[in-house]
């Protein structure tokens, strides 16, 4: 047994690098991950800024030049590895929802059907940006100094597309008077008194049941929506059949789907698209204007009326983006990447 003395510091000495560099991969690869998390917080609210400014609701056409500089506004409330960002690489263009592997595309292309509009936003670590590269604690010693990252975000706006379109129209005075088209970004009118969206009652000439098919009065209506399996595809222009009479039974259902349902897994027409029309009591096919999105409050079936509000939270479908064919109503901005 004295032969074996100083073995353990003989074996120390051995396994001290292997443990060293465990502790430099440990430490050093943690942070690493925990500043491109920070990076990449920082790159998709900077895209999300800039889609926000995407339309300013003045122009068909996106903002383009404007909706690069919120996002790279953005970019500079933040910071990452304590250090204030201040560069980042902005681009704006059309993002294919359709493409499994897309690309930004230019903005002076011709929009393709799937395209919307997007912004891209590109925020590294690295020598001569933001701080320059993230130095190392113990792999400094193995020969690593530093470490570059680099993240990219893409954020953008979708039409509804061939989502289910909510088989009930409003006139189109209601959405001119209820919706903000001149703000930026557009959204809701906001009562001064809640500084929230007007809530307002669907009913009457304001709002009224639709056939989405245009070939037929059909009393159930809402009945039929819930249970589809596929939507119905509908656009701008196409003709639409307003619908006479009451139908009591479809606003007991609309009460059962909406916000008032007592559980959210059975909330699904909270929010959803309805298309505009002219005149909703036309009781003849009538061509859709456009599409609005509606919070979906509650329904009374006695009264016989939807109680709803504006809204810009109706999800991102994957479908046309807002260009060939632009389905009217924009979606809240959403990371494409």
């Amino acid at each position: 047994m004295k032969s074996q003395r100083g073995a353990m510091a003989v074996l120390l000495a051995c396994v001290l690098p292997l443990l060293v560099a465990v502790a430099a991969y440990a430490v050093d690869v943690a942070y690493f991950f925990l500043v491109r998390n920070q990076l990449q917080n920082d790159a998709d609210a900077a895209a999300l800024a800039g889609a926000r400014h995407l339309y300013d609701g003045m122009s068909a056409a996106p903002n383009w030049s404007a909706a690069e500089q919120k996002a790279l506004d953005s970019v500079g409330l933040n910071r990452a590895a304590g250090a204030p960002l201040r560069d980042a690489m902005v681009r704006s263009g059309y993002w294919n929802l359709s493409d499994p592997s897309p690309v930004l595309k230019a903005n002076t292309v011709s929009p393709l059907d799937y395209d919307a509009p997007a912004v891209e936003v590109r925020v590294s670590r690295s020598p001569g940006s933001n701080g320059g590269a993230i130095k190392t604690f113990f792999l400094n010693y193995f020969g690593k100094a530093d470490q570059t990252l680099q993240v990219r975000a893409v954020a953008g706006l979708a039409s509804p597309a061939a989502t289910r379109i909510f088989p009930y129209a409003v006139a189109n005075a209601l959405f001119q008077t209820y919706w903000n088209g001149t703000s930026a970004p557009v959204g809701p009118k906001l009562d001064p008194k809640t500084n929230k969206p007007y809530v307002f009652q669907l009913t009457g000439t304001l709002g009224g049941w639709v056939d989405l098919s245009a070939t037929s009065n059909s009393a159930g209506l809402v009945s039929d929506w819930l249970q589809a399996s596929a939507p119905v595809l509908t656009s701008m222009g196409q003709a639409i059949w307003p619908q006479p009479g009451t139908m009591s039974r479809n606003y007991k259902d609309v009460s059962a789907c909406s916000a008032a349902a007592k559980n959210p897994a059975s909330r699904s027409c909270e929010y959803v698209y309805m298309p505009i029309l002219s005149d909703v009591q036309a009781r003849t096919s009538t061509p859709v204007l456009g599409f609005a999105c509606m919070h979906i409050l509650d329904a009374a079936q006695g009264q016989q009326y939807i109680l709803a509000e504006m809204s810009t939270l109706c999800p991102v479908m994957p479908g046309e983006g807002v260009a060939a064919h632009y389905y009217g109503a924009k979606s809240s901005p959403a990371l494409f990447k």
